[in-house]
């Protein structure tokens, strides 16, 4: 959705109206400060697939924490240690399975 709204937002900046021209004059004349703030906005952003192993963090930006991401991780630990315990309860022998040969 924010890639949607930027794209629209430039397609403005493009058409010949007088907004247009505001917006092309604006950032024609924007003060460096702002420009670097806007940029910091804009790369802050940096989504991650949860099946993937992170991405190195080379950039002099934070990247902002994204809360799908850390709810996938906690869904995916929690089935993997489901996983593990079906698995070790699974190689136990269990009193119910076995057959007591005096009971029979």
């Amino acid at each position: 959705m924010v890639a949607f709204r930027t794209s629209a937002a430039n397609a403005k900046r493009m058409q010949l109206t007088t907004s247009g021209a505001i917006a092309r004059y604006f950032i024609a004349n924007m003060p460096k400060w702002l420009w670097v703030y806007i940029l910091k906005k804009r790369f802050a952003y940096r989504p991650q697939a949860s099946f993937l192993d992170p991405a190195k963090d080379t950039g002099t930006v934070r990247p902002v924490g994204q809360p799908s991401l850390a709810k996938t991780k906690v869904l995916i630990e929690a089935l993997l240690n489901k996983e593990q315990q079906q698995k070790a309860s699974s190689t136990l022998p269990s009193s119910t399975n076995t057959v007591d040969p005096v009971a029979v």
